[in-house]
């Protein structure tokens, strides 16, 4: 190169540095990595053609770019390289550089990169004060080189505090130095920092925010308040712009002050410093800490993302964003952020709850010895053995240690529940008992209290106290509480006691249909009870037990449905102005809940307005998913909300929307909710909506087949759409008038339109038609009705060729296969109908009702070990449905697992109140009565009771 370049080279250089500044200001790393490389790469080859008097600027500006490697991650740093391996060019510059400082440096070994760049840094700071020994920002900016240096290298030697006190004696009155100097002086020397703050202070008081925050953090370390309140706002009046810190600051004092909405005005102070540097390490990871307290988890992932961009390392972070993820349900993901926290506490916790125990046995044994774990990782270890032996004596005089030890609360209730799952009642008693003697501010201790007392009639009345004292003692609602409340006052025959109690929870909490729900069976329950005084308690069970066998209808008064619906109504208001004030961003949020609480509205019992109001959540549902129409939750709320209107309560229907979900690919357009209208009206508003329609659509055919569609929704007049289809309507009308057909089980007319339309659909549509087709030959044949007229065995075979047909086009599809094996288990083909369901588990493990057909087919064949692991298995696919639990507590039931029946029998009932849980209760009451076993076991029983058990059998 010649000399004459070395101006434009050095203008390169510089512009690649105030580029790389420029790009870390707006966090994006990446780039600001590959231009303070590039910058290197240009001094480097400056370095072989300046001459002595431009060597100054030369190790100024090579101590600049190296020194600002210590903003961005190692990680980064060896991307960036990475991407420009292929000319070779960085590999030589990486060997040129640290040749020079006799360093060597492999990037695939895991050297921390940042540390030798910062050593650079120093070593060309120093060179230069060898130049300019009295040169005072040389000193400075040495200075905080050493400092980063301790920062991410405790072990490193660190004269920083030397070189700051060399650069405040040459000049005194500039308030950097002195600034500097304090942070970095040690803690414990607090009237030092004071000191050195206070000085920067006198040297510039107007334009010196840096010290104006460091007073206010060290005098909110120090615990007081309002001089450290003083500092943050005169730190914000003197650069209110680009100061994030001083809203940081005051966010944490806000954490201190006892006032009822701290973590709201903490909140929304971290929010501010994000929006003045949305790319600030600080503030992004104390707003998602904050409102992982406030329960936002789903708004805390977002910061923690960028904090993970930030520091790729930073085991905080994961640890914050797995705790997150594990509250929003996405276990797996959360799983892999605790593994890169390396926190085993919390990696045991999930593996618990995931019910792989021997992974939680793995985790924590990798210790050399028990002694080096935590109380609560011991606590796991031994609820994971127990889940894996419960008779294992070793295990036993293990759990009797650890009582022993002196526990928390929280450790106290887990080790009663411990002992609960034992079927070691008494310990597990006073377990509770200890902890609620202990504090009496925890819900969690009274809840297990109340629980086991509850299995009891003798005491029943202990139960009902503790639950009066936690319900006074807990401002806080919780449903639970309340639940297992009115459970027991049904158990007492209280009826009135119990309505009151709900009625009073349903005006503070009017939006919670379980609220609804409980009260819906506790009218049904009290209507019964009345027709036979004498029996009463007989009829009691018997209804209890009867609950899930039939829908229960509502018996509300209008008294208490006018109360409701005022009640919701104001809940509304209250959720669209407080909940969403001041953040236009959360409009998809909004509707999303608003569509949910009139959902719960109209699903309320005996409501007045149903249909009015189910349709209002369905638009508010339909709004909220044009936003976003890849989110799940609303998709399955508008099929919730269709599914109600439509009043499609049956389990065929739910397996056709389950299935029908994977295989939609067509978006809805205004003439499909037209449909879903016309198909919900009757009478005189029918036909003016067939009006509307037939002014709407240009293609006059296509109005009049809709009409058909209509009439035939009204009296199932079938030979009417073949007529339709012969008026040469459009395929997309005959197709949307197939789907139309299936929603509504008018399942002979909608196969008329599939097998219409087969022909006339584009190629890459054939796969969603024949896969349709099969879908509705497995609805006919397992309906059975003989007033359809249709060959059943046929129906099976022409349903197998057409998703033959499908899969011939898509063998990637576990949909198709899931409804093949359906359709080959209907033939009674069950080995070929295995294959084909673990085929659709094979390419689709989270694939809904694949395992609990393969549990059909294994529970058949007497196979009860494969068959309770696929229900436990499309368990964890659909944890909320509450039959599934049902299942599997008669299968705990049925193996003597009492204790592991009567949770999954609860976790049924709280799921779904009207299922079959109860049923697995009352076959256990005997059980679990210790009087009923006392007398058994003295006098086997009065004949009367023999009789009555004789006639239950």
């Amino acid at each position: 190169m010649d000399r004459k370049y070395v101006p434009a080279y050095k203008g390169l250089a510089e512009s690649l540095y105030e580029c790389a500044k420029k790009r870390i200001e707006e966090g994006l790393l990446n780039r600001a990595s590959h231009c303070l490389l590039k910058a290197i790469r240009v001094i480097d080859e400056l370095r072989k053609h300046v001459v002595s008097k431009q060597l100054k600027w030369v190790l100024k500006l090579v101590a600049d770019l190296n020194q600002h490697f210590y903003m961005i991650s190692d990680s980064i740093i060896y991307e960036s390289h990475s991407k420009n391996e292929m000319d070779g060019d960085f590999e030589i510059l990486f060997d040129s550089i640290f040749k020079s400082s006799n360093q060597e440096l492999s990037f695939k070994n895991g050297f921390e990169l940042k540390i030798h760049f910062l050593k650079l840094a120093i070593d060309s700071y120093e060179k230069l004060i060898e130049i300019e020994p009295n040169q005072s920002d040389h000193w400075y900016d040495l200075g905080c080189t050493q400092s980063h240096l301790k920062l991410i290298s405790p072990s490193s030697s660190s004269e920083c505090l030397n070189s700051f006190r060399n650069a405040i004696r040459m000049k005194p009155m500039d308030h950097r130095y002195w600034t500097a100097y304090g942070c970095n002086v040690p803690n414990d020397q607090l009237l030092i920092k004071q000191h050195c703050f206070v000085r920067s202070l006198q040297c510039n008081e107007k334009n010196n925010h840096v010290a104006w925050n460091c007073c206010g953090y060290l005098y909110l370390e120090t615990n007081q308040i309002e001089l450290s309140k003083l500092c943050f706002l005169q730190s914000q009046s003197s650069n209110p712009s680009t100061n994030a810190h001083s809203w940081i600051g005051l966010g944490l004092l806000n954490l201190k002050i006892d006032i009822s909405n701290a973590l709201q005005i903490s909140s929304s102070n971290f929010k501010h410093a994000t929006l003045i540097k949305p790319n600030q390490f600080d503030s992004n990871f104390n707003l998602a800490f904050v409102n992982y307290q406030l329960g936002r988890h789903h708004d805390a992932i977002h910061p923690l993302r960028k904090c993970l961009q930030m520091r790729n390392s930073d085991r905080n972070s994961w640890n914050l964003l797995g705790l997150c993820l594990e509250q929003l349900g996405n276990l797996q993901e959360s799983l892999e952020a605790f593994r890169k926290a390396n926190v085993k506490g919390n990696i045991a916790r999930l593996y618990l709850k995931l019910n792989q125990f021997e992974n939680v046995i793995t985790t924590l044994e990798s210790s050399s010895n028990h002694d080096e774990l935590s109380d609560t990782q011991f606590l796991h270890l031994l609820q994971a053995k127990c889940n894996l032996n419960q008779n294992d004596v070793n295990l036993k005089k293990m759990i009797d240690e650890f009582s022993n030890r002196n526990l928390n609360q929280q450790l106290i209730v887990e080790l009663g529940k411990l002992y609960y799952g034992m079927n070691r009642l008494q310990d597990a008693k006073k377990q509770f008992e200890n902890a609620i003697k202990i504090s009496n501010d925890q819900i969690d201790a009274h809840l297990s209290y109340a629980s086991l007392a509850s299995l009891s009639s003798s005491t029943l009345p202990n139960a009902l106290k503790v639950l009066n004292h936690a319900i006074c003692k807990f401002p806080n609602f919780d449903s639970k509480l309340i639940h297992l409340q009115v459970k027991i006052l049904i158990m007492n025959d209280q009826f009135d006691q119990a309505k009151f109690k709900l009625m009073n929870a349903i005006r503070m909490y009017p939006w919670m249909g379980s609220l609804w729900t409980q009260f819906a069976q506790i009218q049904s329950l009290q209507k019964d009870y009345k027709i036979s005084i004498s029996n009463h308690h007989e009829l009691k069970l018997h209804w209890i037990k009867q609950v899930g066998e039939k829908t229960i209808k509502s018996t509300c008064s209008s008294l208490y449905s006018h109360i409701a619906s005022q009640l919701l109504q104001k809940s509304f208001s209250k959720m669209a102005i407080v909940t969403f004030q001041n953040d236009p961003l959360q409009y998809k949020q909004r509707m999303k809940v608003l569509a949910q609480l009139y959902y719960e509205m109209g699903m309320a019992p005996k409501y007045h307005s149903v249909v009015p109001t189910l349709q209002y959540a369905l638009r508010m549902a339909q709004h909220a998913l044009r936003f976003d129409p890849s989110d799940l939750t609303i998709r399955e709320l508008v099929a919730a909300i269709s599914v109600a209107i439509s009043k499609l309560d049956s389990d065929l229907v739910k397996e056709c929307n389950v299935v029908l979900d994977k295989l939609t690919s067509v978006n809805l357009e205004w003439r499909d909710l037209e449909i879903v209208n016309l198909t919900r009206s009757d009478g005189n508003a029918q036909l003016s909506l067939i009006k509307n329609l037939m002014g709407k659509m240009n293609d006059q055919m296509d109005a009049q087949f809709m009409c058909v569609i209509a009439n035939v929704m009204v009296d199932r007049r079938n030979k009417m759409i073949e007529a339709a289809i012969k008026k040469k309507s459009t395929w997309q009308t005959v197709l949307t008038a197939g789907d139309v057909f299936t929603g509504h089980r008018i399942l002979k007319a909608a196969r008329l339109c599939y097998l219409h339309v087969v022909n006339q659909v584009p190629s890459d549509l054939l796969f969603i038609v024949h896969l349709k087709i099969a879908l509705v030959d497995l609805f006919l044949a397992s309906t059975q009705d003989p007033n359809v007229g249709l060959d059943y065995v046929e129906m099976l075979k022409e349903g197998l060729v057409h998703v033959e047909q499908a899969l011939l086009r898509n063998n990637e599809s576990a949909a198709a296969y899931l409804i093949a094996g359906k359709l080959l288990l209907a033939s009674e083909l069950a080995e070929n109908a295995k294959y084909a369901l673990q085929k659709a588990i094979q390419l689709d493990p989270r694939q809904p009702l694949a395992n609990l057909t393969l549990y059909k087919i294994y529970y058949a064949a007497q196979n009860w070990t494969l068959a309770e692991q696929h229900l436990w298995a499309e368990h964890e696919i659909q944890p909320r449905d509450g039959f599934l639990l049902y299942l599997l507590a008669v299968f705990a039931l049925e193996s003597n697992a009492h204790a592991e029946a009567i949770k999954l029998a609860q976790k049924s009932i709280r799921l779904d109140p009207s299922g079959k849980g109860w049923s697995v209760l009352e076959k256990l009451k005997s059980v679990w009565d210790p009087a009923k076993k006392v007398q058994q076991a003295t006098t086997g029983g009065t004949s009367q009771q023999v009789k009555k058990n004789q006639k239950k059998k």
